[in-house]
């Protein structure tokens, strides 16, 4: 089991899900790779890091779910690690029509949506639905599902949207993440390849008890459904 990483750690290499050493960025977005660096905050999400030899206010945040491997101590007393043992992590693998495209990913820190893109470029022409793929499969941690939404901006400028939305995708599931699109303009809308075309929420699900019984509960409502409550 990971032990649980604190302030003061040294990190000696960082790896994405995927087992790849990630890239450093001193200017504070990716993570660390083949550089030593000491952790300054830890939380549920992410975790926050000074690189050493660079200037005091450049920091890096690496996500919920990537391993570390740091060390305390005497140097050479290296142990890996995630952030926290409990923290669920939302897994991609790069499939071969992925190569080149960056990891699905949060924008801001306060992003809902992880924004992930389009794995290759095409028409779509009006009222026409197309099935895009994104170059990752995905493995969504137990007791949740990954929305698929469409992205507000592709929907008001263009028309564009995600058909069934929000699109479910199953914690079972191991395959290729799609995003099945809808063009509602009068014009065509052509996707590039790397294009964000739609973002993933992750979202806690329950499994329930399906019973039938002979009846169920009243209230003051009843059957009353579509268009019961008015108009205002």
């Amino acid at each position: 089991m990971a032990e649980e990483i604190t302030k003061g750690d040294r990190i000696a290499w960082c790896i994405d899900a995927m087992g790849q050493p990630v890239s450093c960025d001193a200017g504070g977005s990716v993570g660390l790779g083949q550089q030593f660096g000491t952790v300054t905050r830890v939380t549920a999400e992410w975790l926050q890091a000074r690189p050493d030899g660079v200037h005091p206010n450049n920091s890096v945040k690496i996500p919920t779910g990537y391993a570390l491997k740091v060390s305390r101590g005497e140097p050479g007393e290296e142990r890996q690690g995630d952030l926290c043992d409990d923290a669920p992590a939302l897994r991609f693998k790069r499939l071969s029509n992925g190569d080149g495209l960056p990891l699905p990913a949060y924008q801001t820190d306060g992003a809902a949506g992880i924004d992930i893109c389009a794995a290759t470029a095409l028409r779509v022409g009006p009222c026409e639905r197309k099935l895009i793929p994104t170059g990752f499969a995905i493995e969504v941690p137990p007791g949740f599902e990954v929305q698929v939404r469409p992205r507000s901006g592709l929907a008001l400028n263009h028309g564009l949207t995600i058909l069934n939305s929000p699109g479910t995708i199953d914690c079972d599931y191991r395959g290729e993440v799609f995003a099945l699109v809808l063009n509602t303009s009068i014009g065509a809308y052509r996707v590039e390849r790397g294009e964000r075309i739609a973002q993933l929420v992750p979202q806690r699900v329950e499994h329930l008890e399906v019973i039938e019984v002979d009846e169920l509960s009243e209230t003051d409502r009843g059957t009353a459904g579509y268009g019961s409550t008015g108009k205002v």
